[in-house]
């Protein structure tokens, strides 16, 4: 079996500067701020946290109806890994 990669993706690095920004993000809120900087997917933004999270990079905790995601690593801790 392939180990997993650690290294993060630009979409993946441009996901956790929102969240590291934010402290702590839904779904909707890192897709807003996204947005707001080019065009992309609702769903894309979803699969990809849910990506992150199942490799440890994100936790997420139920709130309502909506999942909170957080970073599990300081600010800066990925961006040269």
């Amino acid at each position: 079996m392939k180990p997993i990669e650690n290294k993060l993706s630009v979409q993946q690095l441009e996901i956790m500067k929102v969240v590291w920004r934010l402290g702590e993000a839904t779904v909707r809120d890192v897709y807003e701020a996204l947005r707001g900087q080019r065009s992309i997917a609702y769903t894309t933004v979803m699969t990809t946290m849910k990506t992150m999270e199942a490799r440890g990079h994100l936790k997420k905790q139920a709130d309502r109806r909506a999942f909170v995601y957080q970073a599990t690593e300081p600010y800066g801790s990925k961006i040269a890994a």
